[in-house]
């Protein structure tokens, strides 16, 4: 069989064909070749297939080869034919694929190669199939732009697809880039050259009237443009002047001043004045004044004044008035207190210390008087020393304490007086003080003492008065106090005064009141056991008291009695009563059947037999006839039968 490549196309071959440049066999034993399609090639013999065109190239069926495209045409991989490269790619001949146009170049369908952008063209993006012409404002001055620049300041393109800009006329101006056209200069600013990006303003002193100007023109002298840009010059005003070309007008020198549109300046006449500056001279107002040529006004000097406008000098104060301030124009008269002693005074003097001035207009202080006093200067009166000082002497600046134990007790007092007796004060006192319940004072002192034992003295002035008898006073008493009840005030001081205690009562004796000089003895029936006792003690019932001055009281003894109190002696016990112990406040009766015969019995006896009694019986009574009774009967009873 014949192998790949090779075909035998009848029977009885010898060998085997290899298959033609063109054609391919794929397998053993094939009797035929077979052709390359369209598009596809073999070279050489013995090909088992066929290959596909490479891009940019063609081929018809059982070609040994591809055929490159023409210049402007390509094709894919496998083709048969070549078309024509799309707009905006392009190619020269042979293969490959059509090339895409990069920026700045173009190229239409079916062209070889890309052309560059013209001078005044530009192509932005890839793939163009033709250039744009620059916009105006814009140009593009070589070949190949893929833009326009925009005109610089100054330059400007009224058209489209200029190569270059154009420069701005003299007395034009472009400010911005992409202009399309020139700006004329306004009125005040100019442009001297071609290519101005922007006008230039007129210099200070110099001016442009119209527009379009390519050039300034110089103010005259007496006029004059403040700071750039001015289309006319102005007039200088009044007090200053200028030269040619001033960007100002110079003021005139102090003291002197100009009409408008001055080169010059004169000086201001007296009684006007003008500072540096422009302006005119100004005539002095009152309180100011100024000689030919002044630059100002100069006010008034303190002590001085001016009373007019226009003045040319001042005038001085007088006496008695003063111009504290500057630019016065009039004096002010010295003010109560204050004086002035010369002319042109700017300030009045304080009155001096110990002086015053009372009125308007003084020129001289005067001297205070004893009793008054001025401690500070200035004084429009003086003052009344106060109460409790004084001043003894003309021109005093000061008051003086009255001294401890003095006083003064009214203001503008020349002289302090002693306190009375009985009072005090201190230092500096308007007034004395009385001296406190229990003390007093020599005059003139400064302090008080206790009243000495045996006086005494209640608050307020005078001396200690001697208590009078019956009373006393210890030391530094306010008052005499009367001897207590059960005291008294005795001895010495019953005959003199001035005692300075008070004595108890002994016992047996009393003071019933205040104020005794001696004590009473008790009476009879009456006794005081103890010292100091205003009242006697009553004997109690039970008891006496026989003697007067008693200490104590008495038990009544057995068969003796007291039933009140108070008793004087005790009372026997009555015939039929006794009493059998001591102390007893009353008398116990017999019984029935008992008697107490006399007085002071201590007990009762029985009845004897053949007697009786009743109760409280002095004695018993006997039986009558044909009756007895036994020991101790309150009653007798018939014999007994056989009994008599």
């Amino acid at each position: 069989a014949c192998e790949a490549g090779t075909y035998a196309s009848s029977e009885g071959s010898r060998a085997c064909k290899e298959a033609n440049a063109g054609y391919y066999v794929p397998g053993k034993g094939s009797k035929r070749q077979t052709s390359c399609d369209a598009g596809e090639f073999s070279k050489g013999t013995a090909n088992v297939e066929c290959s596909e065109c490479p891009a940019g190239t063609s081929s018809s069926a059982g070609s040994p080869s591809c055929t490159s495209c023409p210049a402007g045409e390509s094709s894919e991989d496998g083709s048969s034919s070549c078309a024509e490269c799309h707009d905006g790619s392009a190619k020269p001949a042979g293969e490959g694929d059509c090339v895409v146009c990069t920026k700045g170049t173009y190229a239409k369908a079916g062209s070889s190669e890309c052309s560059s952008a013209d001078p005044g063209h530009f192509v932005e993006s890839d793939g163009a199939s033709d250039q744009e012409a620059c916009p105006a404002g814009k140009h593009a001055s070589g070949s190949g732009n893929t833009e326009c620049a925009p005109c610089g300041a100054g330059k400007f393109a009224s058209n489209m697809g200029q190569v270059d800009c154009v420069d701005a006329r003299k007395g034009h101006y472009v400010d911005a880039e992409g202009a399309t056209k020139e700006r004329e200069c306004e009125a005040g600013t100019y442009a001297s050259a071609l290519g101005s990006r922007e006008c230039v303003a007129a210099n200070a002193g110099f001016f442009v009237d119209e527009k379009g100007a390519d050039g300034q023109t110089a103010c005259t002298a007496g006029e004059f443009s403040e700071g750039t840009g001015n289309d006319e010059c102005l007039r200088c005003p009044a007090g200053t002047s200028s030269e040619a070309a001033s960007p100002s007008c110079t003021s005139c020198g102090a003291g002197e001043t100009s009409e408008a549109g001055s080169s010059v300046c004169k000086k201001c006449p007296a009684g006007r004045a003008k500072g540096a500056g422009p302006g005119e001279c100004i005539q002095c107002k009152q309180g100011s004044y100024a000689e030919s040529g002044a630059s100002e006004c100069s006010s008034a000097k303190p002590g001085h004044f001016v009373e007019s406008d226009g003045a040319s000098r001042q005038e001085q104060c007088p006496a008695g008035s003063h111009a504290s301030g500057s630019g016065n124009t009039a004096c002010a008269p010295c003010q109560a207190g204050k004086f002035a002693s010369n002319k042109g005074m700017a300030d009045c003097v304080r009155a001096r210390r110990g002086h015053y001035v009372d009125a308007e207009g003084a020129t001289k202080d005067t001297a205070c008087e004893p009793g008054e006093y001025a401690f500070g200067e200035g004084f429009s009166g003086c003052l009344a020393a106060n109460a409790g000082y004084f001043v003894d002497e003309k021109g005093a600046d000061h008051q003086t304490r009255c001294n401890p134990g003095e006083f003064s007790a009214a203001a503008a007092s020349d002289e302090c007086s002693k306190c009375p007796v009985g009072t005090f004060s201190s230092e500096g006192s308007p007034s004395c003080t009385p001296c406190d319940a229990g003390e007093t004072s020599d005059e003139g002192s400064s302090s008080c003492a206790e009243c000495d034992s045996g006086s005494a003295k209640g608050a307020g002035p005078g001396e200690c008065d001697v208590c009078d008898a019956g009373k006393y006073a210890e030391k530094g008493a306010s008052e005499c106090l009367s001897a207590r009840p059960g005291y008294f005030v005795g001895g010495k001081a019953v005959k003199s005064k001035g005692a300075s205690r008070q004595d108890e009562c002994p016992a047996g004796k009393y003071a019933s009141g205040s104020g005794n000089t001696e004590c009473s003895k008790c009476e009879a029936g009456k006794f005081a056991a103890k010292k100091g006792q205003a009242d006697c003690v009553d004997a109690r019932k039970g008891h006496y008291v026989k003697d007067e001055g008693a200490t104590k009281e008495t038990a009544c003894d057995i068969g003796t009695y007291a039933s009140s109190e108070g008793s004087r002696e005790c009372t026997m016990a009555n015939a039929g009563y006794f009493v059998d112990e001591k102390g007893a406040d009353r008398q116990e009766s017999c019984d029935a059947g008992e008697f107490s015969a006399g007085t002071g019995n201590d007990e009762c006896s029985k009845c004897p037999a053949g007697t009786f009694s009743e109760a409280a019986s002095p004695s018993c009574t006997s039986c009558d006839a044909g009756e007895s009774s036994d020991e101790r009967s309150s009653s007798c009873d018939e014999c007994e039968a056989g009994r008599a």
